[in-house]
């Protein structure tokens, strides 16, 4: 089969289903299953499909856009990944990872949202503050210890 022909065929079967994950479009792949991202890529660009993130530790859900609006509802604005994305791993201190989990419980958010929210606002103020100043970065980023 051609790759446009994958796509169709996982497309229909979004839409008959309403919502699917990578894992199930791999089982319906099988030995063909190779191309994932780039099929689902495709479904998106050519289809109405979106993507949500339902949560820490849940495959992203691939969905038609009216199956995604009455599955989620409000909440779908959120939820929704409109970007690729690259894990990054860090650390931190417990009293701040309980202040983090805290504030994600209050507000219904995720810990990578208040992360990348934080650090666009801190770099957006970093950069504004070197030219600002006309100092090179470095001398003002402390690291915390």
């Amino acid at each position: 089969m051609a790759k446009g022909t994958y796509t169709r065929f996982v497309y229909r079967v979004i839409k008959e289903k309403g919502c699917i994950t990578a894992n199930e479009i791999a089982k319906l792949l099988g030995k063909n299953s190779g191309k994932i991202s780039s099929i689902i890529r495709h479904i998106k660009k050519m289809y109405n499909v979106v993507t949500i993130k339902q949560g820490r530790g849940y495959p992203y859900l691939y969905c038609t856009k009216e199956e995604a609006e009455k599955r989620f509802g409000e909440n779908l604005n959120q939820l929704i990944v409109t970007r690729n994305t690259v894990p990054v791993t860090i650390s931190m201190v417990s009293e701040l990872l309980e202040k983090l989990d805290t504030y994600c419980k209050l507000t219904g958010t995720t810990r990578s949202q208040v992360i990348e929210i934080a650090l666009r606002k801190f770099l957006a103020n970093v950069f504004q503050e070197t030219q600002d100043h006309n100092d090179e970065i470095p001398g003002l980023i402390e690291p915390v210890r």
